[in-house]
């Protein structure tokens, strides 16, 4: 394959119309905020012996996309394990090749400049193939293409094109030797001072190799890793793989194949998703590095091949070559099939493509609407909805740079003006059995079962997206596909999030019944507002709630502040805490402060926790909160001034699912006044058994003695404080919960 040894300046007349559609399009853009948390569902997309079960977890923020895990397992705990480590493996990945992370090993060894330097074996593989794609492509894959890339963007920014001279320049710097390796002494010597970018396969590399890593867990049976649209498939499993069309760049979009993949990896590569514009046209982000033009022959190529790296790699050099140099270097590769889509709608085939796509019978599966939904349909005689409109729906996710999420349930729809469902534009879900948290889309869906609906698990492959940014599109269609009849509709957004309240990591007790512990422990009240934030193995939580009081805003106010250090994988973890609540009548404060930390030594964890809580003379009520003047009355939490407790706890597991504690309260009581002192002991025997990731049975047995004027509210709720009277209590519960 022959270098092209010229340059060549874009200019705005010389450029093709915008690849965007030439549907005349009504644009609606929403905002959806939510604090994400989100728990493996149990599906399939492809048959499960009754033994095994399909679990499924979707992350935002993972590589600078989303990521989707599938995992076949025989158990909820041999799955959370293997997305332990498929996680696991994707951050170690990512501390060697991030080009954007300034501490990972390559940006290290980037700042290096003429002299070997001793690299990680992933690093010096990664490396290696990029020298071996920029020789198979004669240059048409290159990680200095960087050096390209930031020339656009930079004159995109000057709302101009870059000149003949800069571009010129630029691939100048491109063809340059940009490092040396040996293989002997596995080091790697970086000699030019070009940008260079791991962008290409490496996201397609770092999947392959969580994929095996959770695959190589007991109990797996098959894996698949979904980073940003490039899929990996490891284990006995068949799946089926939607394909983005370019053209409709949306997630409900009607996909241009659907395949069945089994061990393989599939990649997309496209322009649709990122790039710049400058006067009002779209330049692709994939450039080629010879000539130093943007690619916008090829609007997107999906390769399948049976290595992660040459799927990534293909799918880029695909969307640079032309239609027969690319099918000239698929050929070379044993495995490899691909498909192109060119910006006139036309798609090029290899030979064998065909064998992966999904048979004709299931590439039309639609869910089964409600019957009343056929009265969405126009009428005869009615006036239809404008075919040349189609209504656009932007959904971006609140997310913390550098934090990954989890995706929350979503469901989007649309209502005529009488509130009557049209049609279900997308749904985001793990288990069928929460779908009925979604309680607005529920109920207008109550004669509708999503299960029916046989694509809504299949994988899709398209070009990358940012993390959070989802596009959702209506044609005017019901959910039969017929078009309704002119008039006015509503957009509806439903979302939630399968996570909620839990105690502090470093506070050393699995279960509680205690107000007075609970209440220090976390921030209790309404109209809040939350700030999470994390930083490598440190964590940040901030909560203000607003009191409502007109005249007296602090009044019946509260906020709070926690910090914590916490690594995934560390024996220590530390953290510490403050919260002040003003008096609902008088704004008297009521103080918190927290302590503590834990040591964990193989599967045995020992905590220690220190509580303070001081109250001002006048606090007796806090109404925006759980507790009002009766409730903490009948606690006696408004009788002391000061309250101090020492928390430790010792915790056993026992196999992947069994865990058993001990755990000690000693409080120390100052009341307001002398009668009011008091103090205790408190003592307890848990166990409990994981039934999955979220719920479990648990036994718990408790004891205590209080004395003066301290008492306690274990074994009861607020409702039933007759129980608060007594001296000592002796107790047994069992039952079972799931954290939602």
């Amino acid at each position: 394959m022959g270098t092209v040894t010229r340059c060549k300046l874009l200019r705005s007349d010389s450029l093709t119309e915008s690849r965007l559609s030439r549907t005349q399009a009504l644009s609606s853009t929403l905002l959806f905020t939510a604090v994400l948390l989100l728990t493996p569902r149990q599906g399939g997309s492809s048959a499960v012996p009754k033994q095994d079960k399909l679990y499924i977890s979707d992350y935002e923020n993972v590589l600078g996309t989303s990521l989707e895990l599938k995992i076949v397992a025989s158990s909820p705990a041999q799955s959370e394990q293997a997305e332990k480590t498929a996680l696991t493996e994707i951050d170690r990945e990512a501390q060697l090749l991030s080009s954007w992370d300034p501490d990972s090993e390559f940006s290290r060894w980037f700042r290096t400049r003429n002299q070997p330097i001793h690299i990680s074996p992933e690093l010096f593989e990664v490396l290696n193939l990029f020298d071996l794609w920029r020789e198979r492509t004669g240059g048409a894959l290159d990680a200095s293409a960087e050096t390209i890339t930031r020339v656009w963007k930079k004159e995109a920014a000057q709302k101009r094109l870059p000149s003949e001279s800069e571009l010129c320049a630029a691939v100048a710097s491109v063809r340059r030797v940009h490092w040396k390796l040996d293989s002997i002494h596995q080091t790697a010597t970086h000699t030019s001072d070009a940008p260079l970018a791991l962008n290409s396969f490496v996201k397609s590399y770092i999947a392959g190799r969580a994929a095996d890593a959770a695959l190589g867990e007991s109990g797996i049976r098959a894996t698949v890793v979904n980073i940003g649209g490039d899929l990996v498939i490891r284990g006995e499993w068949n799946e089926p793989v939607d394909v983005s069309d370019p053209k409709s760049d949306a997630e409900n979009g009607v996909p241009i194949a659907r395949l069945v993949l089994r061990n393989q990896t599939v990649a997309t590569s496209g322009d649709y998703r990122r790039g710049v514009e400058i006067r009002g046209r779209h330049y692709s982000h994939i450039v080629d590095p010879r000539t130093g033009m943007p690619a916008d022959e090829i609007i997107s190529s999906t390769v399948v091949a049976p290595t992660p790296a040459d799927a990534g790699a293909l799918a880029t050099a695909l969307s640079v070559l032309t239609p027969e140099e690319s099918e000239r270097l698929v050929a070379s590769i044993p495995g490899a099939e691909y498909m192109l889509v060119k910006k006139n709608g036309e798609t090029i085939k290899s030979r064998r493509w065909g064998s992966l796509e999904a048979p004709a019978s299931s590439q039309a599966g639609t869910p089964w609407p409600a019957a009343y939904f056929r009265t969405a349909s126009a009428q005869s005689g009615a006036p239809l909805w404008n075919d040349k409109y189609e209504l656009t729906i932007t959904m971006q996710l609140s997310l913390i740079d550098g934090y990954r999420v989890t995706r929350p349930y979503v469901a989007v729809w649309i209502e005529d003006e009488n509130h009557s469902p049209i049609r279900t534009i997308s749904l985001w879900f793990a288990k069928f059995k929460f779908l009925r948290e979604l309680y607005s889309w529920s109920r207008v869906e109550n004669l509708r079962s999503p299960s029916e609906d046989t694509h809504v698990l299949n994988s899709v492959s398209s070009a990358t997206r940012p993390p959070g940014k989802y596009t959702f599109k209506w044609d005017g269609k019901d959910d039969f596909g017929k078009l309704v009849k002119a008039g006015k509709y509503n957009v509806m957004i439903e979302g939630i999030t399968m996570g909620g309240y839990s105690s502090n990591p470093w506070i050393p007790y699995n279960f509680n019944f205690q107000p007075e512990v609970t209440m220090t422990g976390g921030i209790w009240s309404s109209n809040q507002i939350q700030y999470h934030g994390k930083y490598k193995d440190f964590r940040l939580s901030t909560a203000y709630s607003f009191s409502g009081n007109a005249g007296h805003m602090a009044y019946g106010s509260q906020y709070g502040v926690a910090a914590a250090y916490a690594p995934a994988n560390g024996p220590f973890t530390f953290g510490g805490a403050f919260k002040e609540t003003k008096d609902s009548l008088n704004g008297s404060d009521a103080k918190a402060w927290t302590v503590g930390g834990s040591y964990t030594w193989d599967k045995t964890r020992f905590a220690l926790g220190y509580i303070v809580n001081q109250n001002d003379a006048g606090f007796s009520t806090f109404a925006n909160g759980p507790f009002a003047a009766p409730g903490l009355a009948a606690l006696k939490y408004s009788d002391f001034k000061r309250r101090r407790m020492i928390l430790g706890g010792i915790t056993q597991q026992v196999g992947p699912a069994w865990h058993f504690a001990a755990n000690v309260w000693r409080t120390l009581q100052d009341g307001k006044k002398q009668s009011q002192d008091g103090s205790a002991w408190q003592f307890q025997l848990f166990a409990d058994y994981d039934l999955s990731k979220r719920t479990d049975v648990y036994v718990a047995t408790d004891y205590s003695r209080y004395k003066g004027d301290l008492i306690g509210a274990q074994l009861q709720g607020v409702n039933a404080v007759g129980l608060a009277q007594k001296s000592t209590q002796l107790g047994v519960m069992t039952g079972i919960r799931h954290k939602f």
